[in-house]
């Protein structure tokens, strides 16, 4: 084997000696950098696992064999990684690490019920570590995920009252809101619950977050308004700057996807309509991999902008310009735009 890094060299004597710390810190220095070398490192950590002499190296070893998978989305192998280390580890708080890694693993493989199970199988163990919130937070997420949004809400309504003023507290506070947003679709409902960390001293992301999204939720009940009253071009704008939210800032990718459509149906001559098709296209090549339907939306975008450059056209002869190239130019700069 080729080491890759001066470093390494160095500890090449000691694998003579059998040292697992400088199998670990080989494998340690495979996933550092720009370009991990995951294979590599998971190879050094089979190694450490095997060689090791106590549990607590063994189990090291496996626990980052099991992030070196995660971080590779091999979830399959990651989850029997960390099922391996459970066996070898003793202390409790390091045990319930790895039930939890395990779990978040067997959730990524779409194993729900298994997932779920294995929750309930360590929540007295997280009892007696006083981290049942943790388990249950996953549990509750878990739940809203699988369509039990009812017992998801009042379980995160629980822990809020039963740990106020804490981390678990604050995640349940904001998981919340994210339920009725993105689940429930229930924008009303999300902000109050979004609004309710605005009070709360914590400066933590969950708050950070809460306070981007309510912003957004206002952002997006402006636009709304907007679309049932106003003028033709701004409707077209706040239809448009709608979607933009929710793709961006929401990520929903499928309201995002109507959204722009209502945006081409609604305003065809608009130049909102041809940045709507091209939104739309984007999504489909980069989000969703439809190679055919992005050529579809092809032709669509040339019609927009043909229709949005004769509609410049019209309102500049409208507008009794004569000068042509005032009117070659108003037009280039819609083409552009578009």
């Amino acid at each position: 084997y080729k080491f890759p890094r001066p470093a390494a060299a160095l500890l090449r004597p000691m694998l003579v000696l059998g040292s697992v710390r400088a199998v670990q810190a080989l494998a340690n220095l495979e996933i550092a950098g720009e370009q991990p070398n995951y294979p590599a490192a998971m190879a050094w950590y089979k190694r450490a696992a095997e060689t090791g002499d106590k549990k607590r190296q063994r189990s090291d070893a496996l626990r980052r064999l099991g992030d070196a998978h995660v971080a590779s989305q091999d979830y399959a192998s990651a989850q029997a990684a960390y099922a391996q280390a459970l066996k070898r580890e003793d202390i409790g708080s390091r045990r319930l690490d790895l039930a939890l890694q395990r779990g978040e693993a067997l959730e990524q493989l779409k194993r729900y019920d298994e997932a779920l199970a294995w929750y309930d199988r360590w929540r007295p163990y997280a009892v007696n570590e006083k981290r049942e919130g943790d388990v249950l937070i996953r549990r509750f997420a878990l739940l809203a995920l699988i369509g039990r949004t009812n017992e998801a809400i009042q379980g995160y309504q629980a822990l809020v009252t039963q740990y106020p003023r804490t981390a678990v507290a604050y995640e349940s506070q904001f998981r919340l809101g994210y339920l009725y947003e993105s689940q429930l679709g229930d924008f009303d409902a999300a902000a109050r619950e979004y609004d309710k960390l605005k009070a709360e001293a914590t400066g933590s992301e969950f708050q950070n977050q809460a306070l981007r999204r309510s912003a957004n939720l206002a952002t997006i009940k402006q636009y709304r308004s907007t679309l049932q009253s106003d003028t033709t071009q701004a409707r077209s704008r706040a239809a448009f700057l709608l979607a933009e939210i929710y793709y961006f800032q929401i990520e929903r990718v499928d309201s995002a996807l109507i959204q722009y459509e209502a945006v081409e149906r609604g305003f065809p001559s608009s130049p909102y309509a041809a940045k709507a098709a091209f939104a739309r296209l984007w999504i489909q090549t980069h989000d969703r991999s439809d190679t055919l339907a992005a050529l579809a939306l092809t032709d669509t975008i040339a019609g927009h902008v043909q229709l949005a450059a004769a509609c410049f056209r019209r309102a500049a002869v409208r507008r009794h310009v004569d000068d042509d190239l005032q009117l070659h130019v108003v037009v280039d700069l819609a083409v552009a735009d578009t």
